[in-house]
């Protein structure tokens, strides 16, 4: 087997947006924007095994550190969908968002972070009730959200301002504003939360972001429209997708270039890696399909062409 082998291409409902894995590697959980639905594969057979029927409009999902409730956001439903892993099945659907987009939860696993596009907040989830306990205004029209590994801080991508927004958890408050480049969609915190990349989806970078100082380090031009982001865990890789082509560039994290474009399925917008840094899951938005990415030696010297 080859580095970055593409091992498998799944077919899943209409146009999959955002992606995630459970913490076990065991199931993947992909929203079809224009079915309503999720595909739920099992890793182990790389087959769909459910079909799960969602709001309306459903865009990025995420699963709680327990891997017990993956949780859908309904864009148009103003929502979110939460699923029970082991049935499969709707269990709760919370209200109170605006026209939502990304999520994110804690690692603690007691709140979820919730972009809203409509007004220009952040709506904070308590898991425990299920239920919006606050809003958190940010910068205009954001997308994109992630965590650190620590959770103590929140960052937020404005695609109306071209700036991410630094909130701190213990406050809700947003104590940094970080100017990057055009339509920032994409973010991820690295392992040891010291770095952020997020994609600038109206062009063909990401900026780079220490968070140490809340400053833009660099900046690495990858491939065209880029919009899912993902670190490997605890390596030098990071992956970003892009819509316009079926591209995806590797980066080196140490040196934040990038060491590798390989061809999966058209339209990435959700990326996702499982946390044993073994597989990579891509959502391929035009041709309704999951790529399989082979990532098991991504951080060996050297690295296999697929062009």
């Amino acid at each position: 087997m080859a580095l970055y082998d593409v091992l498998s291409t799944i077919s899943v409902g209409a146009n999959p947006y955002g992606i995630a894995v459970t913490p076990n590697g065991s199931k993947v959980y992909t929203p079809s924007q224009t079915n309503s639905t999720v595909s739920v594969i099992d890793t182990a057979t790389n087959t769909v095994t459910a079909t799960v029927t969602v709001g309306s409009s459903p865009r990025y999902v995420a699963v709680n550190p327990a891997g017990t409730s993956a949780y859908v956001v309904n864009r148009n439903g103003n929502s979110v969908s939460v699923i029970s892993t082991s049935t499969d099945t709707v269990t709760t659907t919370i209200s109170g968002l605006n026209f939502c987009y990304g999520i994110a939860i804690n690692p603690a696993g007691t709140f979820a972070y919730v972009a809203n596009y409509g007004n220009n907040t952040v709506g904070v989830i308590n898991l425990s009730t299920n239920t919006v306990t606050t809003s958190i205004g940010v910068g205009a029209n954001p997308v994109g959200v992630a965590v650190n590994s620590d959770g103590t801080r929140v960052y937020v991508t404005n695609t109306g301002t071209t700036t991410v927004s630094v909130i701190n958890t213990s406050t809700n408050t947003v104590t940094a504003t970080v100017t990057v480049g055009t339509t920032p969609w994409g973010v991820a915190v690295n392992s040891d939360g010291t770095q952020v990349y997020v994609t600038n989806s109206g062009g063909t970078t990401i900026s780079v972001i220490n968070t140490s100082t809340n400053t833009v380090t660099g900046t690495t031009t990858v491939i065209s429209a880029p919009y899912g982001v993902a670190f490997k865990p605890n390596s030098s890789r990071a992956y970003v997708c892009a819509v316009d082509t079926a591209g995806l560039s590797v980066i080196n994290t140490s040196t934040n270039t990038v060491v590798q474009t390989v061809y999966v399925g058209a339209g990435g917008f959700g990326i996702a890696v499982n946390t044993a840094g073994t597989r990579l899951y891509l959502a391929n938005y035009y041709d309704s399909t999951v790529s399989i990415v082979d990532i098991a030696d991504a951080t060996v010297s050297g690295f296999f062409s697929m062009f």
